[in-house]
């Protein structure tokens, strides 16, 4: 999730676009400037107006415009939008009982972040990002690290692990498998099922 200048999309729109794109707006600026042209700052407009432009541009973009559909068609995105809340449940082989669970990801063009709330539990990602399968689908993987709630009973500990979520589109469902460390009491692997909720992030349970 990052930019990659082997597509010729992304190069295209981040080395190309976008910078012309600054460029005119420049223009437009020192048109508007003109009637202060004899002040300071005017020599500063064409310094650092581009840069400045550039940076607005991609902020932009990062935080916010990069998740609309028109950069999917032209492949300057090539991964899906999932950030929100997802309600669901995780089943552990340590005990096989189904937990329920919430999933909170927060995520623009450049990174992305997982969170998972259970009731005696909670873990955040270290490390998280998309990969495309041979028939198309997207998986999101990334590694956690889980702390237990100061309440939770002493035979669970902090511990680190992976996730693999695959993303079906049609149904707005995350599903898949996750690996803890052996450290202490752990050692485990289990399911996962999330379904979409809302865009709305609450930080809890």
């Amino acid at each position: 999730m990052r930019i990659n200048l082997t597509k010729t999309s992304q190069i295209i729109f981040f080395i190309l676009f976008l910078p012309v794109l600054s460029i005119c707006f420049v223009l437009i600026l020192n048109y508007l400037l003109q009637p202060f042209s004899k002040l300071w700052f005017y020599p500063f407009v064409d310094t650092f107006g581009i840069v400045g432009f550039y940076a607005l541009l991609y902020s932009l973009f990062n935080s916010h415009v990069w998740s609309w559909s028109i950069f999917s068609f032209l492949g300057i995105v090539d991964f899906p939008f999932v950030g929100g809340r997802w309600k669901g449940h995780l089943i552990s082989s340590f005990d096989n009982n189904k937990i329920p669970a919430i999933l909170e990801i927060r995520q623009n063009f450049s990174q992305i972040d997982v969170y998972l709330y259970c009731k005696e539990s909670h873990s955040y990602s270290l490390i998280a990002g998309f990969v495309k399968l041979s028939d198309n689908r997207m998986e999101l993987h990334y590694e956690y690290h889980n702390e237990p709630y100061v309440n939770t009973k002493n035979t669970m500990h902090g511990h680190d692990g992976v996730v693999r979520l695959t993303y079906f589109k049609k149904d707005n469902v995350l599903k898949g498998s996750y690996y803890n460390s052996s450290q202490h009491d752990r050692g485990h692997v289990g399911n996962l099922e999330f379904i979409f909720e809302s865009k709305q992030i609450q930080g809890k349970l």
